[in-house]
């Protein structure tokens, strides 16, 4: 058994593999060979690790280097030795510090960021001013934006470096313009090619018309005409070595500037009566209650521009004597553009039943009414000039003591853009704006009146403004709860009611001046034909049917006809007023209620009210 086993071991160590060969180095000792394996990895491991530790490290301090301290690292740093410099946008050179011109696109910063509108971006090339001639200077700071030799205050054309001037106004410019002057007749035939009123020597007497002592043919002698449309005038407004008058309109107020004699406005007198003393009351019809009827007329170059006071049924104040009565009347007048010079009278009058009688303000004996005269050619606008007048020392009797003041006014701004009025009892107020142009246009036109026929054509309904404010007023009556045609109209009567009114009490008829509404609006005054023609308008415009009269009334007993001019209006489903009605078979049966314009009072004024004491020689126009 034993050998059994022993046979069965040896048989099983022969069947194992041998063992694989080694390499041996053959050493003093087997602890040595051991020691130096060891040694041989640890430094192989340490040489790496200060292979990857001293790489590490120079990446480390690359990275976060800052040479000059100045915030910016150097590998960011275009400048890394100068603290007061990193960055060169324009790559120049020159550090962004000391570059007045970061992007080098020719502009400074400080007028990129500050001066030149708008801004722009001091660090980017690409985005620069606005420079339209190429100079180096944006157009905000540049004096001659397209570089014509014209500054643009006086350039017309600031950013067209072939034009300057335009004379005619026309948008061409004189360069390119064959008719500078716009007067029909070319430029190479134009004797006077900057003058659109004369292009000739009409009077053949070799010279030109406007050195002629009427040239123009406005009836204003040029020996008084500061502006005779004399291209050498002695006016030189803007130094050009030209005068004045061959300029369009220096003033825009549509006068060209060779026949108005103030091209730096559009003047206009504010008259204003402050207050009155009666001294003496001379008059035999006021000896029972010592009371006298007082009003006052103003003329300008003996052209009447209205009475005051006006009332419900008076047109005069009643006053006793030693009184100082205030009185705030303000008269308003455009002054003609073509004059300089105008004569101004104030007269006190006592109403009678047959004839007035003058109160005296004047110390010539010859003379009851105050008159001075103006030079608008001179006028300074809202310089306010007070006065007190008075009749005392020429012994005549009848005196009175009369304040007053007077300022010139630029029409090229709306007289008053406030209208107030009162309807029902309640205060309304309405902000307008028109501009210039629109009231010069009208302006312009021709308003002579050779019979009563020419008036209709002041009455403008189909004027976009006039359906603008039309609109606006019906609207504002119905948002306050008048929603009746009736309602509405009256809403209406009472707003042209509430401007200003000045009575034309001293019988001369209809004013020779009838106003288109613009010219009520703006100037924020005007006669009894200016209001029918407003009112008229504005009612028309939205819907109603109206009519102008011109007649003649009386308004009271003792008083003497006159002129008038009054609107009428239908109203639908309304019977209970006064009125006329036309002979058109179209329209028969169709009444047409009186609407008094001329003022408006809560309770007394209203369509279909007569307010006349007698009326007659009714004249109807049918407004289409």
């Amino acid at each position: 058994m034993a050998d059994e086993q022993s046979s069965s071991l040896l048989s099983i160590s022969r069947s194992r593999p041998p063992p694989p060969t080694q390499l041996v180095i053959n050493l003093p000792s087997k602890g040595i060979s051991i020691g130096l394996f060891v040694f041989a990895t640890v430094v192989v491991f340490v040489a790496l690790g200060l292979i990857f530790a001293t790489t590490l490290s120079t990446e480390a301090i690359a990275s976060t280097l800052d040479t000059d301290g100045d915030g910016v690292l150097d590998r960011d740093d275009r400048f890394p030795a100068d603290p007061t410099e990193w960055r060169d946008s324009d790559f120049d050179g020159v550090g962004d510090t000391l570059d007045l011109d970061d992007d080098g696109d020719g502009y400074s910063d400080f007028d990129e960021s500050e001066r030149c509108l708008p801004h722009t971006d001091a660090l980017n090339h690409l985005d620069f001013p606005l420079d339209n001639d190429g100079d180096g200077l944006c157009n905000t700071i540049d004096l001659d934006d397209d570089g014509d030799g014209f500054s643009d205050d006086m350039d017309v054309f600031p950013l067209d470096s072939t034009e300057w001037r335009d004379t005619d106004g026309d948008g061409l410019g004189n360069t390119i313009d064959t008719d500078d002057d716009n007067d029909g007749y070319p430029d190479a035939f134009d004797d006077l090619p900057l003058d659109p009123t004369d292009w000739s020597d009409l009077d053949g007497d070799g010279l030109g018309d406007i050195i002629d002592q009427d040239d123009d043919g406005d009836d204003y002698d040029d020996s008084i005409d500061e502006f005779p449309r004399d291209a050498s005038e002695w006016i030189d407004f803007d130094g050009d070595g030209t005068g004045d008058n061959s300029d369009m309109d220096d003033d825009d107020d549509g006068v060209p500037d060779d026949v108005d004699v103030n091209d730096h406005s559009d003047a206009a007198l504010a008259l204003t009566l402050q207050s009155f003393e009666l001294l003496d009351s001379l008059d035999p019809f006021d000896i029972f209650d010592d009371d006298s009827e007082i009003y006052f007329c103003i003329e300008v170059n003996e052209v009447n521009i209205g009475c005051s006071p006006t009332g419900e049924t008076e047109n005069f104040l009643t006053m006793g004597t030693d009184v100082e009565v205030p009185l705030n009347y303000e008269f308003f007048y455009d002054l003609p553009e073509q004059t300089s010079h105008h004569e101004i009278q104030i007269s006190v009058w006592d109403s009678d039943p047959f004839l007035d009688d003058a109160v005296d303000i004047n110390l010539d004996d010859e003379l009851d009414a105050y008159v001075f005269s103006i030079n608008s050619s001179l006028a300074v606008v809202s310089e306010s000039h007070q006065l007190t007048v008075s009749g005392v020392g020429d012994n005549d009797g009848y005196d009175g003591i009369l304040k007053f003041s007077y300022e010139y006014r630029d029409l090229r701004v709306i007289n008053t853009p406030q209208f107030n009025w009162v309807f029902d009892y309640q205060a309304y107020s309405l902000n307008l704006e028109f501009d210039y142009s629109l009231y010069r246009t009208f302006k312009l036109y021709d308003h002579s009146t050779h019979s009563w026929d020419d008036y209709q054509r002041f009455v403008t309904p189909n004027e976009q403004y006039v359906q603008d404010l039309g609109i606006e007023l019906r609207d504002m009556a119905i948002a306050n709860g008048y929603t009746s045609e009736l309602d509405i109209a009256n809403f209406i009567l009472a707003f042209v009611g509430g401007i200003p009114y000045q009575y034309d009490i001293d019988g001369m008829g209809v004013n020779e001046y009838p106003k288109y509404p613009i010219e009520m609006l703006w100037e924020h005054a005007g006669d009894c034909e200016d209001a029918a023609s407003l009112y008229i308008s504005l009612v028309e415009s939205i819907g109603f049917d109206g009519v102008l009269i011109l007649l003649m009334v009386k308004p009271n007993e003792n008083e003497d006809w006159g002129g008038h001019a009054m609107p009428a209006i239908h109203i639908s489903n309304f019977s209970d007023g006064e009125g006329v009605e036309l002979d058109d078979p179209e329209k028969a049966n169709k009444i047409f209620f009186f609407a008094e314009a001329t003022a408006w009072y809560d309770g007394y004024s209203g369509v279909g009210e007569d307010l006349w004491y007698d009326m007659d020689n009714l004249h109807l126009y049918d407004i289409e």
